[in-house]
């Protein structure tokens, strides 16, 4: 009768995760930009659709609600539905950061901490430019997200080079 086999570790196994905690101070801000994610996800959802044009998006187009609803009366409709699905798409984000924040990366997984890097940079960067551009009153807060997030990551990042020394 054969031996059962003992299941090998790869090498790639090791390679992708250290096999410690990342820091709290790394992974707790991930989690909780990934909830504030979620939460302004349901605000788009639910709220925004009803409150069309915010003081700064009036500034930007120089119109007033009324003269928009003029110019479209259709417009508003449109904008619900380009909430709304922004909405979703900011719970899913929220979702997945959250997620990969609690589990993946708070185990020192090397695969979470890459993929939030590259989706943080994708989505935030893109986020705060537009906003930017806007002048947007929410600027700074989106901004200051971005950095705090940034920041948890270079700070798992470096946890774990102290470790592999």
């Amino acid at each position: 009768m054969a031996a059962p086999m003992k299941k090998r570790r790869s090498s790639g196994d090791q390679a992708a995760r250290v096999g410690r905690e990342t820091p709290k101070l790394a992974w707790i801000p991930i989690v909780v930009i990934g909830m504030l994610t979620i939460g302004m996800g349901l605000a788009f959802a639910l709220l925004r659709p009803g409150v069309v044009l915010l003081p700064e998006d009036q500034r930007y187009t120089g119109l007033t609600p009324e003269q928009l609803e003029v110019l479209d009366p259709e417009l508003f409709s449109w904008i619900g539905m380009v909430f709304r699905s922004w909405g979703a798409f900011g719970i899913g984000l929220g979702l997945m950061i959250t997620g990969l924040g609690a589990y993946g990366y708070r185990r020192g997984e090397l695969w979470a901490e890459r993929l939030l890097f590259v989706a943080g940079l994708c989505t935030f960067s893109i986020f705060l430019t537009v906003n930017v551009l806007l002048r947007s009153d929410f600027a700074l807060v989106i901004g200051g997200l971005f950095v705090t997030f940034l920041a948890a990551l270079v700070c798992g990042y470096w946890a774990r080079r102290r470790w592999a020394a």
